[in-house]
């Protein structure tokens, strides 16, 4: 029954020093993200839960053997949660970089295979951010404008869309037909067809503009257009 117990626990806490030394080494050493197993957050807290139970046990008892080893534990302890912080700078600095180049280049030319779960939610939500003040300051600058933010950014709340430029018509149904005749758009509008997924944006006039999908199509102010279709993003439907 005891030896039942032993592997169950062994199970549950696939994790040793030496193994995180071992992660630590190679991320240390290779330049790109290096893969993990996906529930090794999880190993991890089973670990550390582990590992401070046994000091908490050792801490209850007053012979010289149980102080001797509570006093190993505690230093072991300290040296896991350096090893911890360690690798995950080394992971976290290595998720900022892919963001930042996924957010430059617009392209799916980032390899994204060895992010875990919370790291891929990480590099997203940093990527959108990203996206948001590049068009926003970048975007706006080489129009000949000064940069620009959405007003409730700094609250932390985020755009309801409405119905105007940057509007998105489903790729589902046809694009309407310009009849002989009409208006044609504005030198200050394009329209767009999406190839790639693009963030939501603000134009000159604070008003959002996306996100949108592949297939989209959608009317978008020139100085944002320009923007995404020079990136490939997307391509002008001329009619």
């Amino acid at each position: 029954m005891a030896e039942d117990t032993t592997v169950t626990a062994q199970k549950e806490v696939a994790l040793t020093y030496e193994k995180l030394y071992e992660l630590l080494r190679r991320e240390k050493n290779r330049e790109e993200l290096q893969q993990l197993d996906p529930l090794f957050f999880s190993q991890l807290v089973s670990y550390l839960a582990e590992k401070d139970r046994s000091y908490g046990e050792a801490g209850t008892k007053n012979d010289m053997f149980s102080i001797s080893e509570r006093d190993r534990l505690h230093s072991e302890l300290q040296n896991i949660r350096r090893l911890v912080k360690d690798l995950y700078e080394r992971r976290e600095k290595k998720v900022l970089e892919m963001a930042l180049n996924r957010s430059r280049t617009n392209a799916n030319i980032v390899d994204t295979s060895n992010l875990l779960s919370a790291e891929r939610a990480l590099f997203d939500q940093l990527v959108s951010t990203l996206d948001l003040f590049r068009h926003g300051i970048y975007g706006n600058v080489i129009s000949l404008r000064e940069p620009q933010l959405a007003p409730t950014l700094a609250s932390g709340q985020s755009f309801t869309p409405t119905p105007s430029v940057g509007t998105t018509f489903s790729a589902n149904i046809p694009t309407p037909e310009i009849q002989p005749g009409s208006a044609p758009l504005p030198k200050s509008q394009r329209n767009l067809r999406f190839l790639q997924p693009v963030p939501q944006v603000v134009d000159s006039n604070m008003d959002p503009c996306g996100p949108f999908s592949p297939n989209d199509i959608a009317v978008i102010p020139s100085e944002i257009a320009d923007i995404w279709i020079e990136q490939g993003a997307a391509v002008e439907v001329i009619p």
